[in-house]
């Protein structure tokens, strides 16, 4: 399986001066097309479908170049035959991306070329289908629920070639083309091997097959998905003292596992000032840090994988604050600029933005439609009192919905109706829970409420208005919008009830109690509504917590 590297040189005659000697080679130097090239060509397929390749094709170059303007590079069956081009570069380049998906053919050539023409002496090198080498239908599932470690089995077919090489080695790595940590060696007659429990979580897996003689090494590669069991907890920090943070809560051992898993992953720096929402979607976590105009994309153990600092027309921060995501995109509401903006996933660039109304609170996806609680915050007394409903197809608003004043949660039922909850304005107008039938566009009141979660259509709703004199937990059908219990917990202690979300899968209730002074203590409560437990979230003013089951 060792690489054979094949050079095919056509010699030109050596012609003395003043002969009348006419032959090829000869012809060619009058009309000056090169006769030197490249030397010590490499490639290696790094494209494991049968019958395709990619990879990078390299080179040693030629001693002089002066007469050279640029290489061609062809794909043959021929060590000679100049067949299908795949591309040109220039000189003194000493490289070429074959693209993955491109027909196998036996050899790559590389030509020299200048504007008289193209070289007759051809450098080539064999080209081998890794697919015969490499192990097929690597398979991986995480079954430790720790946060940051994995264990499970492993699995393989054994390459199409057969298995004439020494053995299997298993590796993790954080880099998709560097092997890292070598965690495991099986015979080559194996097609499995078994990641113990408690082993550390990395981003890939490469499964490799390495021959007797142990100087080459062909590799399969899939990522990782960690399946933990826990909640990441966002804080969004004191105004101004750059201290937001993310938490993380385990459920496996039922405790804070870390305050700030954010400078733990990416040496030591800070998230930024005023964290607002942190999404889930996929395998990464979005974060929009308001204060310090930041959309920052991480991995799930809290490493940057893409920070981003938008800017409007006039490079003036836009203060990124609400998310929702659907179909590969997540949609960010611009708080200062009064737009939302979708974000592509697969190249995490914003690829489109439309403008809303003032200062956009909060964002939910239903119906194909992307609705923004328009909340006009900034601009008190004249607070906002839409929501804006924009067509996901086209990207544009087409309609906006009257409510009570200064809307700032919104969140769809699995019918698609709507439920909003208006701040009014904190005197008169008091919290107010409201339900948008779409069907009609109807808005009825329903009650009071501060803030809400709604799971398996059942909202879940606090009341927490200042000056009242009692906090309330009521839980609503959410098809019906008819009470389910007007008190869904039994404690009532805590003292200044800031968020509450409840998880999906456990039932869980999170509520968090923040005094203005110290670190915020959040109140765990199981799914009958019985108090569990109560921990010190590590950080200030905490702004949600956010459940990963996987």
């Amino acid at each position: 399986m060792k690489k054979l590297i094949y050079l095919l040189f056509t010699f030109s005659l050596v012609v003395l001066p003043f002969t009348s000697c006419s032959d090829d080679d000869d012809e060619k130097e009058k009309d000056g097309v090169p006769v030197e090239m490249v030397s010590s060509p490499e490639f290696t397929d790094t494209d494991n479908e049968e019958g395709k390749i990619g990879g990078t094709l390299s080179w040693t170059l030629p001693e002089s170049e002066a007469n050279i303007t640029g290489y061609v590079i062809y794909l043959s069956d021929s060590q000679s035959e100049k067949a299908n081009k795949l591309g040109d570069v220039s000189a003194g380049v000493t490289s070429f991306t074959v693209a993955s998906g491109t027909d196998f053919a036996a050899y790559l050539l590389i030509v020299a070329k200048n504007a008289a023409g193209e070289s007759d002496n051809v450098a080539s090198v064999t080209v081998k289908d890794i697919y015969k080498d490499v192990p097929r239908n690597v398979a991986f599932k995480d079954t430790d629920i720790t946060y940051t470690k994995i264990s499970g089995t492993v699995s393989w077919t054994a390459p199409a070639g057969g298995t004439d090489f020494g053995g299997y080695l298993i590796y993790l790595s954080d880099e998709q083309d560097e092997l890292g940590t070598k965690i495991g060696e099986v015979a080559n007659d194996a097609t499995s091997f078994e990641i113990p429990d408690g082993t550390d979580f990395y981003t890939y897996l490469h499964v490799a097959v390495m021959e007797a003689s142990a100087d080459e090494i062909y590799k399969t590669t899939i990522p990782v998905t960690d399946s933990f069991n826990g909640a990441f907890i966002l804080n969004r920090g004191n105004q101004g003292a750059n201290n937001a943070s993310i938490g993380y809560y385990d459920f496996t051992s039922n405790r804070l596992l870390s305050e700030n898993i954010y400078p733990e992953a990416n040496g030591g720096s800070d998230l930024g000032d005023s964290a607002e929402a942190l999404l889930i979607y996929g395998s990464k976590l979005y974060v929009t840090v308001y204060g310090s105009n930041r959309i920052v994309v991480l991995d799930t153990r809290g490493k940057v994988i893409k920070s981003l600092e938008p800017t409007d027309d006039q490079s003036a921060t836009v203060g990124p604050r609400c998310m929702a995501a659907a179909d590969g995109n997540v949609y960010i509401g611009y708080y200062s600029n009064h737009a939302v903006a979708a974000l592509d996933t697969a190249s995490l660039e914003i690829r489109d933005k439309v403008s809303v109304g003032r200062y956009p609170e909060q964002l939910a996806i239903a119906n194909n439609k992307i609705y923004v609680a328009n909340s006009g915050g900034m601009d008190y007394p004249n607070y906002g009192e839409t929501v804006s409903v924009i067509d996901m197809t086209s990207f544009k608003v087409e309609d906006e919905i009257k409510v009570v004043i200064n809307p700032n949660k919104i969140i769809p039922n699995s019918q698609g109706d709507l439920y909003v909850i208006s701040w009014g304005d904190w005197g008169t107008i008091k919290n107010t829970l409201q339900r948008i039938d779409v069907a009609t566009g109807e808005v009825t009141v329903i009650g009071n409420a501060t803030e809400a979660s709604l799971v398996n259509d059942k909202l879940y709703t606090l009341f927490a208005q200042y000056g009242e004199p009692e906090y309330k937990y009521v839980q609503y059908n959410a098809l019906t919008a008819n009470v389910l219990e007007e008190r869904f917990i039994d404690n009532t202690s805590i003292n200044n009830p800031l968020v509450i979300d409840v998880d999906q899968v456990t039932g869980k209730i999170f509520i968090c109690n923040y005094d203005y002074v110290s670190t915020s203590t959040m109140y765990i409560f199981n799914s009958n509504g019985t108090f569990e437990k109560t921990f010190e979230t590590g950080g200030y003013y905490t702004g949600g917590t956010y459940f990963y089951n996987r």
